[in-house]
């Protein structure tokens, strides 16, 4: 591919390179360039890529994308090198989502269950659809293998994909006819400007809680980031029970979503139903946080041209989201419910703490802890909310990475009495503990890991489903 078409959109200045120059393809870690490569210089919080550039030119590297000038080298000069790169492999691929109708979904929490509610709808109305976020890429539900996640090897993604994965993976849907995708783009996603290149025909705000703040100075950097994407979308469908999802509405035309605009609701661990503009919407996932992700989905539907019947439709049929009050043991089998949930901020877990307590017949179980390598702030606050709503909390492990999963135990305990709480480091022996606890109409929360099947711990990655480490616990809890 010739190097001005890699730059096609991009504002630049060649030094001591022709733009006619062939490039067999885009890099941005030194160590993987081969011939005729093209190496991106990415600036990090922790390293400088422009520092790679003569490991780079050795390995082959044609020319080097950089902020910065190096003489004799032949470089592309460009005022962000994070946007080039997405760019870059925009054009690589051909510029794939130009041919697809895009869906964002950004917020702290309800991102996963928003698309997976819109993405059925959608479905429902005929549509060619893509999804890509916290599960994975799946194109009409069939997994796209989609690497570059923190797990080497894993098949999921990051919640939004670094570019080369994110741009490989549209042009993956469109050889697959795919003509509307829906993607979960996370704060950090636009902050790298992963996504700046691709236009959005909706964007939809969930809602803004403490989350990512080792990333964000604080919340109201978080919530420029945010906003900064769901204000240059076509169609804004904005969460306004939210005080900073009404904050955006405020500032920039939306479509106002929120409890006052429904009728006759009704929430139980059934599932929920309402009332909105002369349609009966129903979901069999619980929880008022659904109610909000479904009408959120349903709105957007709608204004992108789905029928009301169909739309409801797709609400009807969407059923439960892996890792997100997902029922791994009924109580009609065993006496008592297992919910594994990926609730792993603070507004998160009381929400689905509220929603299960006020649906218990017995006690209520939590099991929980917090990532290592992550904002720690949340962790107090995180314990201190799990003893308000549960009847026994086991505080555990939860993706130490590289701290000291004791370290990370004694801010959690920090913001507790500790009057109904155990410590149990290991994870899989405080889901065996709660297992063992539970009597008949009981329930037990597993919070945190959700969807995930692994553990990291330091700088290993070991398989960790929490749904198999039940069963076990179920059948030694019943002597088999």
């Amino acid at each position: 591919m010739l190097l001005k078409e890699l730059l096609f959109g991009l504002e630049y200045k060649l030094l001591y390179v022709d733009c006619d120059c062939q490039i067999s393809r885009p890099f941005c870690d030194s160590r993987n360039v081969t011939e005729g490569g093209l190496f991106v210089c990415l600036e990090g919080r922790s390293t400088d890529g422009a520092l790679y550039i003569n490991e780079a030119i050795n390995a082959g590297a044609a020319a080097v994308v950089s902020q910065k000038v190096r003489d004799g080298v032949p470089t592309v000069v460009v005022r962000d090198t994070r946007y080039a790169l997405a760019v870059i492999w925009n054009n690589f691929f051909g510029r794939p989502g130009e041919k697809m109708r895009l869906y964002g979904i950004t917020g702290t929490n309800g991102k996963t269950s928003t698309a997976h509610f819109l993405a059925s709808c959608l479905r429902a109305d005929s549509r060619r659809v893509g999804t890509i976020g916290t599960l994975g890429c799946f194109a009409m539900g069939e997994r796209i293998s989609c690497t570059g996640s923190e797990i080497k090897g894993a098949a999921a993604a990051m919640t939004t994909p670094d570019p080369e994965y994110l741009y490989g993976t549209l042009a993956e849907f469109r050889s697959r006819g795919i003509t509307d995708v829906v993607m979960e783009v996370s704060s950090h996603a636009i902050c790298q400007r992963k996504v700046d290149c691709l236009s959005f025909c909706v964007g939809i705000f969930t809602n803004l809680s403490p989350e990512h703040l080792d990333y964000h100075a604080d919340m109201e950097e978080y919530f420029r980031v945010k906003a900064s994407f769901v204000a240059r979308c076509a169609i804004r469908v904005v969460n306004t029970d939210d005080p900073w999802g009404s904050r955006f509405s405020a500032a920039v035309p939306s479509f106002r979503t929120g409890m006052e605009s429904i009728g006759d609701i009704k929430i139980g661990n059934g599932g929920v139903s309402y009332t909105f503009e002369g349609e009966r919407i129903r979901s069999s996932v619980g929880g008022e946080f659904t109610v909000y992700n479904t009408l959120l989905a349903y709105r957007a539907a709608l204004l992108c041209g789905v029928s009301p019947k169909n739309a409801a439709a797709g609400i009807a049929s969407a059923g439960e989201v892996r890792g997100r009050l997902e029922r791994a043991v009924r109580a009609e089998d065993e006496g008592f419910d297992v919910i594994i949930d990926y609730a792993h901020t603070p507004a998160a877990l009381e929400s689905v703490l509220r929603h299960l307590k006020k649906g218990a017949r017995g006690k209520l179980i939590c099991v929980f802890g917090c990532g290592g390598d992550r904002d720690p702030k949340k962790r107090p606050e995180m314990g201190r909310i799990a003893e308000i709503y549960s009847d026994a909390v086991i505080v555990t492990s939860d993706n130490s990475r590289g701290e000291s999963p004791l370290a990370i135990i004694r801010d959690i305990i920090g913001g507790m009495v500790l009057s109904c709480s155990v410590v149990i480091p290991d994870r899989r022996e405080a889901i065996f503990a709660a297992v063992s606890m539970a009597s008949e109409g009981d329930t037990v929360l597993l919070a945190g890991k959700g969807h995930e099947s692994y553990e990291i711990r330091g700088e290993r990655v070991l398989d960790f489903d929490e749904r198999e480490i039940v069963k076990e616990a179920v059948r030694l809890k019943n002597g088999n």
